[in-house]
């Protein structure tokens, strides 16, 4: 089937305006707040508008990061649901919406996904190195697919029904988590674990329990190596932008060569500390899965469990601490540090090992559904990216 193309600009609005109410406050999406290769976005926060830069969107508009690494990552997301029904973001974002009677804002995110628009967009990339910035003329010239309206809704319905699956699975594996760390505060930090009643506590500290420091419950805690980036490696370094919600996105990881001693080696069980600067200071994740090759750059702490350390109990402890740990830096604005010392001095109640397993016995299982729904949204994920561009090109007609 012949499908009709058209320059971008023409196809759909670039920029479109968007009246806000100077003094009013409105959602505000961060980059950091949209994940790559996720369609919905939350915005992080709500600001006051006063006026001046900052892209201005509204609801089903699609935001498309022009500035690397961002664009290189899939930070491409549809906002929805802004409680105004509009607001503004990061300058670093163009805002897409489809023109009344020509283009569908559902298919032009999907579009703007696509290597159609984004390749040119990333081969267009002007400016100092490591700030390097789309042009806008070469999104606009850029010719794209342009299917009658009814066929651009099939086709944004088709996928966004892996989405949707996709979304569904992330809320469900949330759930899971959630249930996972709420038994440890009941537990652990309210004290109303099994048998609690009939329990002597003293100074708040259980009869048979104790307080131990990190560095004991540990047998290894460092930080992890200057990596030598290439994207052609098999090597994969996480840095803190990896690091985010409890979870590690290995999509934001990047390819290196250097080789690492074994110790450096993630494994499962460990806990990784963002420890360098303000913004991601202090947030934790636990890696639950084995990755091959795989270490961290020298602004991540890896806290490894010592034998005998319930390895979902160790990362809940850890995930526990983390308000404090973005508290704790040392040094400059921007360039403090939280050391490998200050997160080993940190001390934290250590129950019987009995406990201790029956804790883990449930959170196992509520990890094991967690990764189930991981490798679902993988398989989910596979399917789409290959069925977008087909759609995109007509292979696959609707």
């Amino acid at each position: 089937m012949r499908v009709a193309r058209k320059p971008f600009g023409e196809f759909a609005l670039v920029q479109p305006s968007v009246s806000l109410e100077r003094g009013t406050a409105y959602p505000f999406v961060a980059m950091e707040d949209v994940q790559p290769k996720r369609r919905t976005v939350i915005p992080g926060s709500e600001r006051i508008w006063e006026g001046g830069g900052g892209a201005r969107f509204e609801n089903g508009d699609v935001l498309f990061a022009r500035i690397t690494p961002c664009l290189e990552h899939g930070k491409t997301a549809q906002v929805d649901n802004l409680s105004l029904g509009a607001g503004f973001g990061s300058t670093e974002f163009f805002v897409f919406r489809g023109r009344s009677g020509i283009s569908d804002s559902g298919y032009i995110y999907y579009l703007a996904c696509s290597d159609a628009l984004r390749e040119p967009a990333i081969k267009s990339m002007v400016g100092a190195s490591g700030r390097q910035r789309v042009q806008r003329s070469v999104v606009e010239e850029t010719v794209v697919s342009a299917p009658p309206l009814d066929v651009q809704r099939k086709i944004a319905d088709a996928l966004s029904a892996y989405d949707d699956l996709i979304e569904n699975n992330r809320r469900r594996m949330a759930l899971f988590e959630e249930a996972a760390r709420q038994l440890y505060r009941e537990w652990f930090v309210r004290l109303r674990f099994p048998g609690h009643e009939h329990t002597r506590i003293t100074n708040r500290v259980p009869d048979g329990w104790k307080r131990e420091s990190m560095k004991q419950l540990s047998t290894f805690l460092k930080r992890g190596i200057a990596p030598h980036y290439d994207d052609d490696a098999e090597g994969l370094v996480i840095n803190q932008k990896c690091i985010r919600g409890g979870r590690i996105d290995l999509s934001l990881a990047r390819h290196q060569s250097r080789e690492f001693k074994p110790d450096r080696q993630v494994r499962h069980g460990d806990v990784l500390v963002n420890s360098t600067g303000e913004g991601t200071l202090g947030r934790v994740a636990q890696v639950l899965a084995r990755i091959e090759n795989c270490t961290v750059d020298t602004h991540v702490t890896i806290v490894r469990p010592a034998p005998g350390i319930g390895v979902h109990y160790f990362g809940q402890a850890l995930m526990e601490c983390e308000p404090r740990f973005s508290t704790m830096g040392r040094g400059a604005t921007n360039q403090t540090e939280l050391s490998p010392g200050q997160i080993g001095d940190v001390q934290v109640l250590v129950p019987p090992r009995s406990l201790v397993q029956q804790f883990e016995d449930v959170a196992t299982l509520s990890f094991r559904q967690v990764w189930v729904l991981m490798e679902q949204n993988d398989k989910l994920r596979a399917a789409r990216d290959m069925l977008l561009p087909r759609l995109m090109s007509a292979e696959i007609a609707m």
